[in-house]
């Protein structure tokens, strides 16, 4: 039986449609956790590849990265406080706050370039965001459906990373700013501290929206606000997860790219594997999310019923073409509704399959359907006679109406004339 979730604000007001309605994917045998080391274990070759194909993606934003650090080191060497002044130099005066402005110019001119860099970045989430997301449904794909993912998802992941470093932008200025007025004035460099923290804040929360609307615009159809307002729920509604994985994702990359002993070993792990580890962590947990919370189509005897937003004229009434609608789903008969159909809860599941298998696991698949199906059946038979199946299979009745044929009337025939004789 399907798991029953409690609807939560989340659930209210998610707009969904989604992008691959006749798509092909298999659930999970167990938990998306288990799901998740199964992949990682048997599928790191993949992983390995699609690893590869996204750190190309990502050259011009580290080339921006690395640029951008090694002018900051630059002005640390050639200006007066970085300089040996016991060495027939001149005393530098009035030096204050120098550091903190040359580091709010290059970060700003640096930034700015990172939102360029997120035309090209795109095509790394859209392409191996796609191949991720199939490895996870059960449907791999081969490396050349790194194009089609492209094809699909460009314009739907390419705006969320601008959103990214348009945030990552305005907040760095926020943070290096507050350095430089916390060196200048002292007296007020409370206040700066407290803006700081609330610029990592919201840095922090626009990372994790990010993440939902890259995930979002990989499976479902929306434009960039809806995909703004969704994720927006989504950090909110699922916030204690979130600081979960966000941490298990951010905190080993900040703590090994910061160590200059880590950081050959950091770079290593991350251009091999790391990434499309990321990559795998992320999509299961989302994947987990969509599966709880999102609105889904539902197929009954091939006829398509989907969440409707339905129309109310200004009488409140509903529209003639609703009603007449649902007039026909309520005269269709379902066969689901009409017979008696045990619910299988824990006890009684069909044996699940390992990765590798042998001739004894197919042997344990077979004796369990059995077993369901003679439960099944057992069932049926207990209860098809029951007054709910009875009443509603006796409205579809079609009452059978005998031909009657009227009675032949016996019409006396004239004489026949007999001319001979006449």
């Amino acid at each position: 039986m399907a798991e029953e979730v409690k609807k939560n604000f989340v659930m209210k007001y998610i707009d969904a449609k989604e992008k691959y309605e006749n798509e092909k994917r298999k659930s999970p045998s167990g938990s998306y956790s288990s799901l998740f080391f199964d992949l990682l274990k048997n599928s790191l070759g993949k992983l390995f590849s699609i690893n590869l194909i996204f750190v190309l993606t990502l050259i011009p934003t580290i080339i921006v990265i690395v640029f951008k650090m090694q002018t900051l080191n630059a002005f640390g060497a050639a200006l007066p406080f970085g300089a040996n002044l016991g060495v027939g130099y001149f005393a530098a005066t009035e030096t204050i706050g120098i550091t903190e402005y040359y580091a709010f110019q290059t970060n700003l001119w640096g930034n700015a370039l990172l939102v360029l860099t997120a035309f090209f970045l795109a095509f790394g989430f859209a392409g191996c965001g796609y191949l991720i997301r199939k490895l996870i449904l059960g449907d791999p794909q081969p490396l050349g459906g790194f194009f089609k993912g492209i094809k699909e998802n460009y314009f739907s992941v390419v705006w969320p990373l601008v959103f990214f470093f348009v945030m990552y932008l305005v907040n760095s200025v926020i943070i290096d700013y507050a350095n430089y007025v916390s060196v200048i004035n002292p007296a007020i460099a409370g206040w700066m501290i407290a803006s700081k923290i609330v610029a990592y804040i919201f840095l922090g929360f626009s990372l994790i929206m990010t993440f939902w609307m890259i995930s979002m615009g990989t499976s479902y159809k929306m434009k960039f606000f809806v995909l703004l307002k969704n994720s927006f729920l989504m950090t909110i509604g699922f916030v204690i997860y979130n600081v979960l994985f966000g941490g298990i994702i951010v905190l080993p990359a900040y703590f090994l790219l910061s160590s200059q002993s880590m950081l050959l070993l950091a770079i290593v792990i991350y251009a091999m594997v790391g990434i499309g580890v990321v990559l795998l962590l992320w999509g299961c947990y989302a994947q987990w999310a969509f599966d709880k919370f999102f609105p889904k189509t539902v197929v009954i005897q091939n006829t398509k019923i989907s969440s409707v937003k339905y129309n109310f004229d200004e009488t409140g009434k509903a529209t003639a073409e609703i009603i007449s609608g649902v007039k026909e789903v309520l005269k269709t008969k379902f066969d689901l509704a009409s017979r008696p159909i045990k619910a299988f809860g824990d006890e009684k599941t069909i044996y699940q399959m390992p990765l590798s298998f042998s001739r004894a696991d197919l042997d344990k698949v077979e004796q369990s359907k059995s077993e369901i199906s003679k439960d099944s059946l057992a069932y049926y038979e207990a209860h098809k006679d029951d007054e709910v199946f009875v009443a509603y299979n006796k409205q579809f009745e079609v009452p059978v109406v005998e031909d009657e044929k009227p009675a032949k009337k016996n019409k006396k025939q004239p004489p026949k004339k007999d001319y001979l004789n006449s």
